[in-house]
C-alpha cells in the first residue's frame, strides 16, 4: 500500500492485485477462500480459471503448515526466564539501548508482560525479552558457598592426610588426574603393565611402513671426490672425504678452500663424472669389438675420410645399408656382379 502511495498508482488495481496473489506456503489466494474464485484483472486469463471453484482442504493445508514452522521453530526456542516480584533485574534503554537497574513490581495476564521500576521510581511495561536477572547475587552467594566448602574440605583433609599416604597404592586406576597430598607431593597413575607391549607394537608397525620406501645410505670413502651443500647459499659444491666418524652417516670432509666441515650423508653427494667418463670410454671399446670384419674393411678403405667421428659412423651406416641393399638385389638375379 505505502509503495503503490508513493509511487501514485492505483490503489484499487493494488488492492486487485494483491487478492490475487497466492498465500505463502499454499497455492490459494484470499479472493478464492472468500469468494472460491479469482477475480479477473487487466491481464488476459481462461474462462476456465474464473469460473468458481470450491478449494478443498484448505484449512487443513494451513495446519499443516502452521505445525510445520513450529516444528522448526521449537527445535531452538527455549523457555523464556519468569521473574518475581521483587527481583532486581535490568532493563533495557529503548533510546540508548543500555541496559539500566531496575525492579519487578508485578507480572500481568498477558504473556512475558512485567511491571518493572527503574532506580528513578518510573515505572514501565516490558516484554520478558527486554529484561534480564541481575546475576552479580548468585555471584557472591556462589562464592561465599565455595568457601564454606573449602573450609569443611580443609578439616576433612586434615583428618585423612596420614591415611593417604599409606593408602596410596589403592588410588583408582581409572583416574587420570595426578593426586596430590597436603605435603605437596604428587602421586601419579602407575603405567598399566601391558603399556610397554603397546608401545613396542606401535614402533614396529611404525619401522614396517618406514622400510617399504626406505633406501640404504650412501657410505663414502676416504680420499673420494664429492659435492657438499653449502647451509647460507644451498649451493653444491666439490669437497673431498676427510674422515668417516664413528657416530651413523656422519663425515669430515675438506673443501677447495681447505676447510673442514662435519656433515651427515644427507648433505653429501657422489661425483659422478669420473663415473660418466669410464662409461663413455668402456661403451666405445665394446661398439670396436662388436664391428663385423666387413665394417672394418670399410673401415681401412675409408681411413683418410677427414671427416669427424659422428660423421664417420654416420657415413658406416650408409655402407652398410648399401651392401644389405646389394645382396637383396643379387639374389634375385637382376644386378651385376661386382668385380
Amino acid at each position: 500500500m505505502k509503495k503503490t502511495e508513493e509511487s501514485g498508482g492505483d490503489l484499487n488495481y493494488a488492492m486487485l492485485e494483491y487478492r490475487n496473489s497466492p498465500i505463502a506456503g499454499t497455492n490459494l489466494t484470499p479472493a478464492e477462500l472468500l469468494m472460491n474464485r479469482t477475480l479477473r484483472t487487466k491481464l488476459p486469463v481462461l474462462k476456465r480459471i474464473l469460473k468458481p471453484k470450491i478449494p478443498v482442504n484448505a484449512h487443513r493445508e494451513f495446519k499443516e503448515i502452521q505445525e510445520k514452522s513450529k516444528k522448526y521453530y521449537d527445535r531452538t526456542a527455549q523457555e523464556a526466564e519468569r521473574f518475581t516480584r521483587g527481583e532486581n533485574v535490568f532493563i533495557q534503554n529503548p533510546n540508548t539501548r543500555v541496559w539500566e537497574e531496575a525492579e519487578v513490581i508485578e507480572e500481568k495476564e498477558t504473556p512475558r508482560s512485567y511491571v518493572v521500576r527503574n532506580k528513578e521510581g518510573k515505572e514501565y511495561r516490558r516484554n520478558s525479552s527486554a529484561i534480564r536477572k541481575d546475576r552479580r547475587d548468585k555471584k557472591k552467594d556462589d562464592v561465599v558457598e565455595t568457601e564454606s566448602k573449602s573450609e569443611v574440605m580443609v578439616s576433612i583433609d586434615a583428618e585423612v592426610d596420614s591415611k593417604m599416604e599409606t593408602n596410596v597404592n589403592k588410588v583408582d586406576s581409572k583416574n587420570n588426574e595426578s593426586v596430590v597430598t597436603r605435603s605437596g607431593r604428587a602421586i601419579r597413575k602407575p603405567i598399566p603393565v601391558n603399556a610397554h607391549r603397546e608401545f613396542k607394537e606401535i614402533q614396529e608397525k611404525s619401522k614396517k611402513y618406514y622400510d617399504r620406501t626406505a633406501q640404504e645410505a650412501e657410505r663414502f670413502t676416504r680420499g673420494e671426490n664429492v659435492f657438499i651443500q653449502n647451509p647460507n647459499t644451498r649451493v653444491w659444491e666439490e669437497a673431498e672425504v676427510i674422515e668417516e666418524k664413528e657416530t651413523p652417516r656422519s663425515y669430515v670432509v675438506k673443501n677447495k678452500e681447505g676447510k673442514e666441515y662435519r656433515r651427515n650423508s644427507s648433505a653429501i653427494r657422489k661425483d659422478r663424472r669420473d663415473k660418466k667418463k669410464d662409461d663413455v670410454v668402456e661403451t666405445e671399446s665394446k661398439i670396436r669389438r662388436r664391428r663385423s670384419p666387413s665394417i672394418e674393411r670399410c673401415d681401412d678403405q675409408d681411413r683418410d675420410y677427414g671427416g669427424t667421428e659422428a660423421d664417420e659412423i654416420v657415413f658406416m651406416s650408409d655402407r652398410i645399408t648399401y651392401i644389405i641393399l646389394y645382396n637383396i638385389l643379387l639374389s634375385m638375379g637382376d644386378f651385376p656382379k661386382m668385380s
